[in-house]
């Protein structure tokens, strides 16, 4: 057993966690399909709100890692057109998710 942010993980779900996590990775870098499934079972593995809270930061991180990788094809000046109004969305995401 591990314990993340109050939550008491079986190795088992630990490794389902992992593969969520290279799933949203391999989405990301080119093979669409394969994150569908990883939405699911992250919310019957956590519900539904913690779900979204630890699946934004495995998108976000997924990105940064793009973006890192991309980084001579990437066009700034679209990003920086993006990144405000990203932000702005997160924001009420989080305050609207709160009252639903």
């Amino acid at each position: 057993m591990i314990e993340l942010f109050s939550y008491q993980l079986p190795y088992s779900t630990l490794i389902i966690l992992m593969l969520i996590a290279v799933s949203v990775g391999m989405g990301k870098t080119g093979i669409h399909g394969i994150s569908m499934l990883s939405v699911p079972v992250l919310a019957m593995l956590f519900g539904g709100k913690e779900s979204s809270g630890l699946m934004l930061p495995m998108l976000i991180i997924a990105d940064i890692f793009a973006v890192k990788y991309y980084h001579r094809h990437a066009h700034w000046h679209y990003l920086r057109k993006v990144f405000p109004w990203a932000g702005l969305g997160v924001v009420i995401g989080t305050l609207i998710g709160n009252s639903i």
